[in-house]
């Protein structure tokens, strides 16, 4: 089989694939941990989605009329629901996250960031003016650093009140090539972390990753790239539990090289560093061909979202797994027939995922726990294993043909 790869820059949407029940679950009155909801969106979908302090959730997209937030209680019935202005009946909520500073954060159609109050009402708007934005990261201070692509890659900072607080771009790489961010984090000491990869000039060269660690001005802290043995696109990155860092990272597979590389398969990797971005271990993840999403879960752990290939269904399906602090599997959990477009972690350790079921076309909202013992909640199924949202900002879409 030839899998080829086409990689589209988008805003902080991670494009995933899930299989739910046409009916809604039922939820059990003696334990929350675990659930799934249908949402009955008209002429849209769902984009992202957001824990709230008081334990309830909102979810950003679009309907009919464009723009679409909705509030949801702590199992996911809906609450309330509200159209953003602006943009047009193509519009959408890509991101929306809590501001510490009280608010919401959300990112939108247009390149827009938009400062709005718990119930929707907007207070102001940034417009990123040039280039897509694939990166959105908020920091403990409230500001907001996005990160892109255009002729250059950039990193913006918007502070809390709206006003651009600083910007800087990363250049062109010195063998040539062009800067590609796919991910954006903050480092609790100080500053973030920058990952990426380097698309080559000539076609049919290589990717190389990149990390960038940079302090809360955005002055450079310091620099790799990742050639050779340790070439490869890298999509996501975090904080690990020894003071480094973890990054997912992609390699073409050298066993079944072939001249064309997009027809050539890949191998997933979780690469560890130490502080300064130094390679401290790569560790191949078993049946993934992408890993999209790293964040930290309970116990030391990892969440990861993933793609693999289903050679019985002869389809590219997802993954969720979680795996200890050495990237071995605790649990994984497949999934199929629904792009997933957001994925992040709740106050009980858990992780809430939304996405649209392709059967269906509906919106799906899915509570799972750090457990996961998922069997008695409709619409997909467990696998025990030893061992994959956002986002970012970075669409990997992969078939088989």
């Amino acid at each position: 089989m030839r899998k080829s790869i086409t990689i589209f820059l988008l805003i902080a949407l991670l494009a995933l694939g899930v299989q739910a029940s046409s009916a809604e679950s039922q939820v059990s009155e003696e334990n929350h941990s675990e659930w799934m909801k249908i949402i009955s969106v008209d002429d849209g979908q769902l984009s992202s989605i957001w824990q709230l302090s008081d334990g309830s959730f909102v979810a950003g997209g679009s309907d009919a009329n464009g723009r679409l937030l909705i509030g949801m209680t702590d199992t996911g019935d809906i609450a309330w629901k509200k159209n953003i202005p602006g943009g047009d009946e193509n519009g959408t909520v890509r991101f929306v996250e809590s501001s510490p500073s009280g608010g919401l954060y959300l990112f939108t159609d247009g390149e827009n960031l938009i400062k709005t109050d718990m119930k929707g009402d907007v207070e102001w708007t940034y417009h990123q003016a040039f280039g897509v934005v694939t990166s959105v990261e908020i920091t403990q201070a409230g500001d907001v650093l996005l990160g892109g692509d255009y002729y250059q890659s950039f990193l913006t900072m918007v502070g809390k009140d709206g006003a651009e607080l600083w910007n800087r771009s990363l250049g062109g790489p010195e063998s040539g090539g062009q800067f590609r961010i796919t991910s954006a984090q903050s480092v609790q000491d100080n500053g973030f972390i920058i990952a990426g990869y380097v698309s080559p000039i000539i076609a049919g060269g290589e990717y190389t990753g990149f990390i960038l660690r940079i302090d809360n001005e955005g002055n450079q802290i310091w620099a790799n790239q990742y050639k050779g043995d340790d070439a490869g696109f890298i999509l996501t990155i975090t904080p690990s539990y020894d003071d480094g860092f973890v990054a997912g990272r992609i390699k073409f597979d050298e066993a079944s090289l072939s001249i064309k590389k997009d027809e050539t398969p890949t191998v997933a990797y979780l690469m560890f560093m130490d502080s300064e971005g130094k390679v401290t271990e790569e560790k191949p993840m078993p049946g993934l061909d992408m890993i999209y999403y790293i964040t930290k879960g309970p116990e030391n752990s990892y969440y990861l979202l993933g793609l693999y290939h289903n050679s019985v269904t002869d389809r590219d399906e997802f993954k969720v797994l979680r795996t200890n602090s050495k990237g071995n599997i605790i649990w994984e959990k497949p999934f199929e027939n629904t792009k997933i477009t957001s994925v992040k972690t709740t106050s009980d350790s858990g992780i809430i995922l939304a996405g649209i079921d392709e059967n269906t076309n509906q919106s799906i909202i899915i509570k799972m726990d750090a457990k996961s013992d998922a069997k008695d909640v409709p619409g997909f199924g467990f696998i025990s294993g030893l061992f994959a949202m956002t986002a970012a900002g970075l669409f990997v879409a992969v078939r088989r043909k």
